[in-house]
């Protein structure tokens, strides 16, 4: 399977703090417990999809992309082929120009099981873009595959790297954001 081309500009995603800062003045919390958690329970896809904060991680140079395996990402070139003979997936979608697009991908090394993970669902698709532009939220808030074990993580990002860490093990801070939701 060939690697997805990153052509897809990332410079007009917020930096962490913009996009918290929108995401909260507009009541991005409660709408989540109102309408998008309930919304993506109703489609059966409560153990495959959550809400995350789109939020820049680092500037990435043209036709890179964030690239996760495991709980790290960092960025990666476009390449033809992914390497050892795995794939990259997309991981995370954001709203651009109407629909919902990849910004955030995900290394397999394994390619058995691999498919669009948003082709089957697409009326979830439809609603899911509509409740994000109904309530403003398109420019802060996404869609992401649910991590591995399921657990709501916090990210934290130096220089370009990203790791994820379960919030279970994160010692709480007042008005630290949650990314998966």
């Amino acid at each position: 399977m060939a690697a997805p081309t990153f052509s897809d500009s990332q410079e007009d995603i917020l930096s962490l703090t913009q996009a918290n800062d929108i995401f909260q003045s507009r009541k991005g919390p409660d709408i989540i417990d109102e309408s998008l958690r309930p919304l993506i329970l109703s489609h059966g896809l409560g153990d495959k999809f959550g809400v995350i904060l789109v939020h820049r991680h680092a500037r990435l140079e043209s036709g890179e992309a964030m690239v996760a395996y495991n709980n790290t990402s960092s960025p990666w070139p476009s390449q033809p082929q992914a390497p050892c003979g795995g794939s990259i997936i997309p991981q995370a979608w954001r709203l651009k120009e109407g629909e919902l697009r990849p910004y955030e991908y995900r290394f397999v090394p394994s390619k058995s099981g691999l498919r669009d993970a948003l082709s089957s669902h697409s009326s979830f698709v439809t609603e899911f873009t509509e409740t994000l532009e109904r309530h403003n939220l398109s420019s802060c808030a996404g869609l992401s595959l649910i991590p591995e074990g399921g657990k709501e993580c916090l990210e934290i990002t130096v220089n370009s790297t990203n790791i994820m860490i379960p919030s279970n093990e994160v010692i709480k801070q007042p008005n630290l954001p949650l990314f998966m939701y």
